[in-house]
């Protein structure tokens, strides 16, 4: 059986598939009950009664392909993600997984991610772009909208010095970050169970269908 446990750490891929910088290290230890709430539409932190960015957040995508590739990084897979892939590449599973797919383990089992190219380029990425781009992952479309990141303003800032579109261009309101907030943690990443090979699987068991 697959499970969807809750949101795994994002130290990973971000704006249109990979992850940017500070935060591309290890797993330590991983729960699904651990992360940051969002609780009636606010984004709960430590102490906070409200969140840092009730007055919105400027953010524009400079396209500096950046968060796509270059650096080390997982990009997380939900049953969604799966099924828009699977439809936009006319793929089953077992071809989508041999050749595009990898597992990494969680501590509760192994994550379906996205691949990578030998120099850690997202599996998906050229030089025209993101070659997925409209049915690119929630954790991608997400970003930098993530728990992780908006954990607080040092943060926020902190992811800054890796993405150049932070603090830059559009406002976006606290209803839209919370939104994507609410969309990620919607959709939990697909885990599959130690000693159980992914490819045994057909796409309609694991997505339900």
């Amino acid at each position: 059986m697959v499970r969807s446990p809750g949101e795994i750490p994002e130290w990973s891929k971000g704006a249109d598939c990979k992850s940017v910088g500070l935060r591309l290290r290890r797993f330590k230890s991983f729960s699904p009950h651990q992360p940051l709430l969002v609780e009636k539409g606010f984004f709960l932190g430590a102490g906070m009664n409200s969140p840092f960015y009730s007055q919105g957040l400027k953010f524009s995508c400079t396209r500096c392909s950046a968060c796509c590739r270059g650096g080390p990084g997982y990009v997380f897979l939900s049953k969604p993600d799966l099924s828009r892939l699977l439809d936009l590449l006319s793929l089953d599973f077992h071809g989508f997984f041999h050749k595009y797919c990898t597992k990494v383990d969680t501590g509760l089992g192994m994550a379906l991610s996205l691949a990578e190219k030998e120099n850690y380029d997202c599996v998906f990425w050229a030089s025209e772009g993101c070659t997925v781009y409209e049915a690119r992952p929630i954790q991608c479309s997400s970003y930098p909208f993530w728990a992780s990141v908006l954990e607080s303003s040092r943060t926020w800032y902190d992811e800054k010095r890796a993405c150049p579109g932070i603090d830059q261009g559009a406002l976006r309101g606290p209803a839209e970050i919370e939104d994507r907030l609410v969309a990620r943690r919607s959709e939990p990443t697909i885990v599959f169970p130690y000693g159980v090979d992914p490819e045994t699987f057909y796409a309609d068991s694991i997505l339900g269908r």
